[in-house]
This record gives structure tokens, C-alpha cells and sequence, in this order.
């Protein structure tokens, strides 16, 4: 590489990288890009006279072509920005800094290979997500019953490993709206069940009972992701279903003491629900209120003994055998601790 200083007459010092998909940065540029930066951001000191630094040009280009859209690629001239680059410690050309997503953290200095291999596996294991990774049916279960109040999509692949676009658009809309991750390598009995029409492809789960009933997005290009993510998290929620409620669904905030919606719940004692006209009625009305305030569900009394022993139980008359079925509905406000049977 080169060294700042050495008194070297009529150096060159025009940008190696105006023109570019590389960040061109400036003390202004920089403070937006890198100081204040929202994700992830790697950058390249250089001078433009340095023989190692044109080397490297092109692979650097390629990076920034290839990864540009989920991080910052960027690169400082410190002919013209020295306060900058001293600023960063830069004692050599070129000097490339990794700078996490937390900005916390200090920057870390890339020691490896100058090509673009080296750069973007370097990339790709340093970036964070927050995404939820989907392997098992119970995963996809999880992901659906997290957070009611959020929008969801899951992202399908043929690789196991996770792509940097969707890594940097789970920042991008964290709180807003949750993503999963499912390959057919860790999870091919999820991705069959789910039938994508290609991979990769990402499913909007717009119908939590039936997953498969969900919206496919029509791309999978960061700019098409971020234009659909934006519209799926203003828009509005699947409204009231009538699903089992599992234990999985109240540690995830349904119905728990925490929710301020209000809760209905048949306990149903006997056969399984299937076929039972209670419970297709209670369904029925699930449907009419799905844009209320309400959750309507249902628990085996004779599975969940301890749960259905909270409200009261079930008591069913003497005349009804095991085959029957008999029932309790419960209205219940957990945040208000309040609770009535119908």
C-alpha cells in the first residue's frame, strides 16, 4: 500500500470513484452515510496515486454493484478529506473499515483478500438481521402467532444461507413489520407444504389460518421488496379468526394479561372440534367481527385441564356421553381482569 505524507510533489488527487456505484464521501456525505447511518457501511480510504488502491478499484466497484443495495459501499479520498481519514486512523492505503450496524460499536479494519470474494463473504457474515428463521412447522406456527398487531412475510430460498437484502430491509422496517426466513435446504417440509410458485419467492401471510392463502409478491428485488413492505405495513391486519388457542399463542401475547382486546373462548369438552356446530357457529361469527377489537378461540378442556380449570371448567350434564360434546364460552378482557360466561 501507501503512506499518508513523503512530501511527494503534484501527487494525483482526483476521486477514483466519481461516476460509480461506489459512495463517493465527503465530511458531509460521510456524516449522513456512515456516522448516522441506519445499517451497516463499509468504506474504502484511499489516494488515488496509490498503485494497490488501483488494483483494487474494480473489485471494489463490484462490491458496491453487488451489495450496494443493502449496505452502504463507500470510499473516502484522503488526498482531499486527510481530516477525515485521521479521523479513522487511517495510517495506510488503502485502509477498509467495517462499520456495524450498532453504532456503538467501533469500526472494524478488514484484513483480508482485496477482491470482491473476499469483500462480500466478509460482508455477509458481518451483517445482523432481524429476521426469524423458519425450520420446523412450530417455527411457522411461531412466527405467525408473534406479535398479532404486525404484518408478516417469509421469505422463501433454495440456500441456506440468508441473503444480505433481506437482512438489511429487517432493519429497515423493524417494528413495523416482522420477516421469516425458510430454505429449502433447512426447511424443504415447510416450503413444500407452502408450494411457492418459484424460489426464491416471499409470501405475505395475510390469512393466519391458512397460510398457503397468503399473497405471493411479485419480486424479490430489494427496491420491489421495499415498495411491498411499505404498503403491507400500513395496511390493515388480518381481523378475527377462530383458531385453537395454544400456549404458543398466549407466550406470544394473545390473549395473556398483557392483551387489551377482548377475548373469546369456547371450551370444548368431548370429540374433536371438527364437525361440531358450536364451534362452526363461533367461527361463523369470528368472521363478522374480524375488524373489531376482539379475538375469538377455542381450547380442548380435556387436553389444556389446567387452563380450562381457570375459568370454571366445563360441566357437562350426566346424559352426555364421551362421544358428545359440551361447552363453556368464555368472555374475557385480560387486561382488565375481567371475565364472564355466556
Amino acid at each position: 500500500g501507501g503512506h499518508p505524507g513523503g512530501g511527494r510533489p503534484q501527487r494525483e488527487s482526483k476521486n477514483m470513484y466519481d461516476e460509480t456505484s461506489v459512495e463517493q464521501l465527503n465530511p458531509s456525505s460521510f456524516k449522513e452515510k456512515v456516522e448516522e447511518r441506519r445499517y451497516c457501511a463499509i468504506v474504502e480510504f484511499y489516494a488515488p496515486w496509490c498503485g494497490h488502491c488501483k488494483e483494487m478499484k474494480s473489485e471494489w466497484i463490484k462490491l458496491a454493484d453487488k451489495m450496494g443495495e443493502s449496505l452502504t459501499v463507500g470510499a473516502v479520498n484522503c488526498e482531499k478529506d486527510k481530516g477525515l481519514c485521521e479521523n479513522n486512523g487511517v495510517e495506510g492505503y488503502p485502509t477498509v473499515l467495517f462499520f456495524p450496524a450498532d453504532k456503538t460499536q467501533r469500526a472494524k479494519k478488514y484484513t483480508g483478500k482485496r477482491d470482491f470474494d473476499g469483500f462480500s463473504s466478509y460482508v455477509k457474515k458481518e451483517m445482523p438481521h432481524k429476521v426469524t428463521v423458519v425450520k420446523t412447522n412450530e417455527d411457522l406456527d411461531n412466527l405467525i402467532n408473534k406479535s398479532p398487531e404486525k404484518a408478516k412475510v417469509l421469505l422463501l430460498t433454495e440456500k441456506a444461507s440468508m441473503p444480505p437484502t433481506i437482512k438489511s430491509l429487517s432493519y429497515e422496517f423493524d417494528g413495523k413489520l416482522l420477516i421469516g426466513f425458510a430454505s429449502k435446504k433447512d426447511a424443504p417440509d415447510v416450503v413444500e407444504w407452502l408450494g411457492p410458485p418459484k424460489i426464491p419467492s416471499v409470501l405475505h401471510l395475510t390469512d393466519y389460518d391458512d397460510p398457503k392463502k397468503g399473497e405471493w409478491l411479485k419480486t424479490t428485488s430489494r427496491e420491489g421488496l421495499s415498495l411491498a413492505f411499505s404498503r403491507i405495513s400500513m395496511a390493515k391486519r388480518p381481523g378475527a379468526s377462530f383458531r385453537e388457542l395454544l400456549k404458543t399463542r398466549v407466550d406470544n401475547g394473545e390473549c395473556s394479561e398483557t392483551d387489551g382486546q377482548y377475548c373469546f373462548i369456547l371450551l370444548l369438552k368431548g370429540k374433536s372440534a371438527q364437525g361440531d356446530p358450536v364451534h362452526d357457529l363461533m367461527k361463523k361469527t369470528s368472521e363478522k367481527f374480524k375488524n373489531d377489537a376482539a379475538k375469538f378461540a377455542w381450547v380442548d378442556a380435556e387436553l389444556q385441564k389446567g387452563f380450562a380449570s381457570a375459568f370454571g371448567g366445563v360441566d357437562c350434564p350426566k346424559n352426555v356421553g364421551w362421544g358428545d360434546k359440551c361447552h363453556t364460552l368464555i368472555a374475557y378482557r385480560p387486561k382488565r381482569k375481567k371475565i364472564q360466561e355466556i
